[in-house]
């Protein structure tokens, strides 16, 4: 199951481990106009990169929680690429997420805001975790951080998984955070 911290206990757990943090933010499909979508991502982001420490951070413009993972961005709009180049110290979207759990030497911790800044899709959490390397998921809940070991996720006879399904009923802020 989850091991669980206070922010505080997160930040000493992540500081005496050899893990690289990276983060994965998500906007959902609105009808923003693209400089509000840029300053709401680059919110989101400064924040997220500020309070989890992270290395890295990735980037996925207009998509749902519920939008295959594995798919996500592969054909992105100009609008969207836009949006993209114009957000300050990402590191590419989520495809290039997908390349870097893949790929890493190191052991990777993905940190994501809310269990739907992932996916709400247990199928697409699972494929995710068992073709890429990364050994932890953690979900930032703003008061507090769950830890999902890739073994509890793959594993999992549904307690782990079904939280990402089940999380909230109404949407979150995440640029408020």
């Amino acid at each position: 199951m989850a091991e669980i911290f206070n922010y505080p206990s997160f930040i000493k757990y992540i500081q005496h481990d050899n893990s690289v943090n990276i983060r994965y933010v998500r906007k959902s499909k609105t009808q923003e106009a693209t400089g509000k979508r840029v300053d709401l991502l680059q919110k989101m982001m400064d924040h997220l990169r500020a309070k989890s420490l992270c290395r890295k951070v990735f980037v996925s413009p207009s998509s749902n929680a519920n939008d295959p993972l594995i798919q996500r961005d592969e054909k992105l709009k100009p609008s969207m690429q836009a949006t993209l180049q114009r957000l300050r110290h990402i590191n590419g979207d989520c495809q290039d997420l997908i390349t870097e759990l893949q790929t890493a030497r190191s052991p990777l911790r993905l940190i994501v805001q809310d269990f739907t800044g992932l996916s709400t899709v247990q199928d697409d959490i699972r494929l995710l975790v068992e073709k890429c390397k990364n050994h932890e998921i953690v979900v930032d809940n703003g008061y507090r951080m769950d830890s999902f070991s890739r073994a509890s996720i793959l594993n999992d006879n549904g307690d782990v998984l079904q939280r990402f399904v089940t999380c909230r009923k109404a949407p979150l802020r995440r640029s408020q955070l």
